[in-house]
């Protein structure tokens, strides 16, 4: 609403926490569909969640600390299928029928 009306204060649905110096901040965001699902758990799965989540969050401000970062994304290996489906693939890479 605030975008149309200005008179109407803007909710903020995000904010981040400092907990060490020179280091990432902690977000929490308040996620409707996460709050509906939150419900319809158990508390006990409710609690390993961010118990894992802020595990997660302290192992990584630790290896940030010590200098040790991630350098590029998290990527599966997709093996493209092979060539002929009646044929095993060389293991040097070639085909079998090729010299």
């Amino acid at each position: 609403m605030h975008a149309y009306h200005h008179f109407i204060p803007r909710v903020v649905l995000s904010t981040g926490l400092f907990i060490l110096p020179d280091l990432q901040s902690l977000t929490i965001n308040i996620s409707f569909p996460m709050m509906g699902f939150a419900y319809l758990i158990h508390q006990e799965v409710a609690l390993s969640i961010w118990l894992f989540y802020l595990i997660g969050y302290a192992i990584n401000g630790y290896f940030t600390m010590i200098g040790l970062t991630r350098t590029r994304p998290w990527t599966s290996t997709v093996v493209p299928p092979a060539q002929s489906s009646h044929r095993k693939p060389d293991p040097r890479g070639q085909r079998l029928d090729q010299p």
